[in-house]
């Protein structure tokens, strides 16, 4: 168990918490595949929508359900969908420009405290199923929904906007702005007072909108802000190459506007990432990324984005889960609607095995992401690291149904089947995991620790071998390796791997007591001395 665990969740918790991401969004999951894949984004930049979320919108009961239904409601009043703007015509030089305004006028909403606003990867997920705009407000919860058109032609720029009322279908304003590439940065607060009197007046139709003056925002050199975007954009693929290609185009963007916050922001986000997708030693990336989140909240003290790093920071790297909670909770003081924020405390919180506010957590999470399945699969793992496999596994037996190819559930699934003996089934799991997963080093650690406890063990050293091969180019998890040595009934090699894990920082000594055969050997007077120190 954790460290700092409670009793496991019972059933009526579980339950309890699935009726509520029904309620949340009835097609759970449809799109979270497109996301934690090894892939990169379709060659046009635009994500698509795996076979199986057809299959999962008609098994989650969506059928043809419009927001023009009599009688539909909507849980959130002031719920607004923010589509991604098309370009016209297709353009791949303008999805950095138009992804990135996306995200940005999210942010701005979010923060406003006024407003709803559905999560970035539910967006963009119903943007590749390509439904009409009634579909996409019922899977999304939205009450409203902000759609656009973007024209790009070299320096110059055209986006028109048409704001909906997902209930009725009726348009309640169109926009049309123009100019050079300048108005990218002017776009989102224009945008986000329009949506806030919108909804105001909606609320209080006597409300008459006040003239506001341009908020003190800087302004940021053209060439900046498109190179932060660019790098956005990069860093979106998730994978070793675009990471590193976006730190190049941050990098550009601080060069040309060194008090520009928001490069900062993306050097940290990246930088975190880089320690399990490219393989950087956590010793290298993570002081990388405090020190860009710290300049980047030095320029810019109201980041939320920079506030939420430094709190995972805290937690995978310096192990300071105290600090951590309070970075974590400062990110959703300044920006409410935060779901990286808010997955990472629930993460944090289930560590600490306070279960009850992790749930509450998740849920918060699902409501603003509601087509996250990592979420929805973490969510499981925080009852496998609580003692409860049988319970996570109901999870991702659901998660599971929704997209059969889902990596991560496979994994996890193969984790809690391991827990409770069933080895065979196990590696068939892990097995699955690897192969649809790119065969990262920590599921090969997993699958050899399983292989070499059902008592294969040629197949455990040889994917031990495959490990040290991959070690010598890149940070391997010192805590998976120490896992297989034990499996492999060689206990002082396994101690000796937790000790480079501390050396190394390796970010999964934070859930050292949450794997059954590290909590064994306390008593241990070496692992206990060695445990001390993870834990001082």
């Amino acid at each position: 168990m954790a460290a700092g665990s409670s009793a496991p969740a019972g059933p009526t918790s579980r339950w309890r918490y699935l009726a509520l991401l029904v309620a949340a969004a009835i097609a759970a999951g449809v799109a979270a595949a497109l996301w934690l894949r090894p892939a990169g984004p379709a060659a046009d930049g635009e994500a698509k929508a795996p076979p199986t979320v057809a299959r999962a919108v008609a098994n989650a009961g969506v059928g043809v359900a419009t927001a023009e239904t009599p009688g539909a409601s909507l849980a959130w009043p002031k719920r607004v969908a923010v589509l991604p703007f098309t370009a016209s015509p297709a353009n791949p030089e303008a999805d950095p420009l138009r992804l990135g305004l996306l995200e940005i006028l999210i942010q701005r909403l979010g923060s406003s405290g006024e407003v709803e606003v559905v999560g970035r990867q539910s967006v963009l997920g119903v943007a590749a199923l390509e439904l009409g705009p009634g579909q996409a407000a019922v899977l999304l919860n939205a009450a409203y929904m902000l759609d656009g058109r973007l024209v790009l032609d070299a320096q110059e720029m055209e986006l028109e906007v048409e704001f909906t009322d997902a209930h009725t279908g009726n348009t309640l304003w169109r926009a049309r702005f123009t100019g050079d590439l300048g108005l990218l940065q002017r776009l989102p607060d224009q945008l986000e007072r329009r949506i806030r009197d919108t909804l105001r007046a909606a609320a209080n139709p006597s409300h008459e909108a006040v003239a506001e003056g341009e908020p003190a925002r800087s302004e940021i050199p053209t060439e900046a802000n498109l190179a932060y975007l660019k790098g956005r954009f990069a860093a979106d693929q998730r994978t070793g190459e675009g990471l590193q290609r976006s730190l190049q185009w941050y990098a550009r963007a601080i060069d040309l506007a060194p008090d520009y916050a928001a490069p900062w922001t993306g050097i940290a986000q990246a930088q975190q990432l880089l320690v399990w997708y490219a393989g950087v030693p956590p010793a290298e990336a993570y002081p990388e990324a405090m020190q860009a989140a710290d300049t980047a909240l030095q320029l810019e003290p109201d980041n939320a984005e920079a506030a939420a790093v430094i709190g995972l920071v805290l937690w995978t790297y310096r192990r300071d889960l105290a600090g951590a909670e309070r970075a974590l909770r400062r990110a959703l003081e300044l920006n409410p609607v935060s779901a990286d924020a808010l997955h990472g405390l629930a993460q944090l919180l289930a560590l600490t095995g306070r279960l009850e506010e992790s749930e509450a957590a998740f849920t918060r999470a699902l409501e603003i992401e509601p087509l996250s399945l990592v979420m929805r699969t973490d969510f499981g793992s925080s009852l496998l690291w609580n003692g409860d496999p049988s319970g996570a596994l109901e999870i991702y037996d659901y998660v599971l149904q929704l997209d059969p190819d889902f990596a991560l559930a496979h994994m996890f699934t193969g984790l809690a089947l391991h827990s409770l003996g069933r080895h065979d089934e196990a590696t068939t799991r892990l097995e699955r995991a690897a192969q649809l997963g790119g065969r990262p080093p920590l599921w090969l650690a997993l699958l050899a620790r399983t292989r070499a406890a059902a008592g294969d063990q040629p197949t455990a050293r040889a994917l031990l071998a495959e490990l040290d091969a991959k070690r010598q180019s890149r940070f391997v998890s010192p805590v998976a390796i120490a896992l297989v040595r034990l499996a492999l009934g060689e206990r002082n090699a396994a101690l000796a791997e937790l000790e480079r894990a501390l050396t190394e920082h390796d970010p999964l000594l934070i859930y050292l007591m949450s794997y059954p055969e590290f909590a064994a050997l306390q008593g241990d007077p070496s692992f206990d001395r060695l445990l001390a120190r993870v834990w001082p």
